[in-house]
């Protein structure tokens, strides 16, 4: 004869297993990152004892730190996630390549100065987060691949 729980039971004994599971994996990060910090701290010890020994004046623990990730966008992803909410925002009209433009660049409040810097930056930043969206299903191109007039258009999916 089999006994049976009830469903508040067996709906314990899951949670207690999922929480178990993230302690586990949760301690496993923290491993990693706690060694990952030892070789950063013994990178950092090298580095300030060069920078003394060639030049006395520096007192390396008067450097700030630098946040890695922040980059010229701000946080990481965040160029990709300003595309998506622009896309968004307009679904479902599509977005010429340079009105995309435009709003990123407000959004994120860049400072692009010439026309030059402009299509540097719509070819290699926003080109590549706009590939690698479509790659990713997030976003549609409606314009020939081949389209060289940046006159291109694409739309957010779903």
């Amino acid at each position: 004869m089999t006994i049976r729980r009830p469903s508040v039971v067996t709906a314990l004994v899951r949670a207690r297993a999922k929480f178990a599971g993230d302690i586990e994996r949760n301690e496993r990060l923290i491993a990693a990152l706690q060694s990952d910090t030892a070789v950063l701290r013994q990178k950092l010890a090298s580095a300030d004892a060069m920078l003394v020994h060639y030049d006395q004046r520096i007192d390396p623990k008067r450097i700030p730190a630098l946040n890695s990730w922040e980059g010229k966008y701000g946080k990481r992803g965040a160029l990709k996630e300003a595309v998506l909410q622009v896309l968004q925002e307009a679904s479902p009209e599509p977005l010429r390549t340079i009105e995309v433009a435009v709003h990123v660049i407000k959004r994120l409040g860049l400072h692009i100065e010439t026309d030059k810097e402009l299509a540097l930056w719509m070819k290699a930043s926003l080109g590549r987060a706009l590939r690698r969206e479509l790659q990713a299903g997030t976003v549609e191109r409606l314009h020939s691949r081949h389209d060289t007039n940046d006159m291109g258009s694409w739309r957010r999916r779903g």
